[in-house]
């Protein structure tokens, strides 16, 4: 069964924590979180042969060590708060 990943990255702040006492669940929340989940849900499918990271300029940013020429631009245009 072929298996498919969809991945997006952004950095920002962000805000976490238990919810819920019936049922507790950790989550997090925060623009970086929405980015990263709309730039997971618009992008390709990822596979074993073919791997592709969406990252947002401020994930791009922080990651960028010597790797700028290794990423391509994947033309999508996303709105992001500041």
């Amino acid at each position: 069964v072929p298996t498919t990943v969809k991945v997006g990255l952004s950095a920002g702040r962000v805000a976490a924590g238990v919810i819920g006492s019936d049922s507790p669940r950790y989550s997090i929340f925060g623009d970086a979180v929405n980015t990263a989940s709309r730039m997971a849900s618009s992008s390709l499918p990822c596979t074993v042969d073919n791997i592709a990271l969406h990252l947002s300029r401020p994930a791009f940013e922080s990651i960028n060590a010597g790797t700028q020429e290794a990423l391509a631009d994947s033309g999508l245009d996303l709105k992001a708060r500041d």
